[in-house]
């Protein structure tokens, strides 16, 4: 997902010249997915060293809780971890 998300922020603001500069078609995109993947990577670094997945764990039991819809001992798609 953060590969999708950054992709456009890499080629439109951030390396628009680095990117492009490679010319060839292919080049262009091998450049565009490495620095999308390292760019992803460390996003995902990040998420996990600040404990992203389990503050969405809590806010989803919170949801769930107030809206109903799943008590919180039953639930089956767990979301504390990445989906891979």
């Amino acid at each position: 997902m953060n590969m999708y998300l950054t992709h456009t922020f890499i080629v439109g603001y951030f390396f628009t010249d680095f990117i492009y500069g490679f010319k060839y078609p292919i080049l262009i995109f091998l450049a565009l997915f490495t620095t999308s993947l390292l760019l992803s990577i460390c996003i995902e670094f990040v998420k996990r060293r600040i404990g992203f997945y389990k503050l969405l764990g809590k806010v989803i039991d919170i949801i769930n809780r107030v809206g109903g819809l799943v008590p919180k001992n039953n639930r089956e798609n767990d979301l504390t971890e990445p989906l891979n």
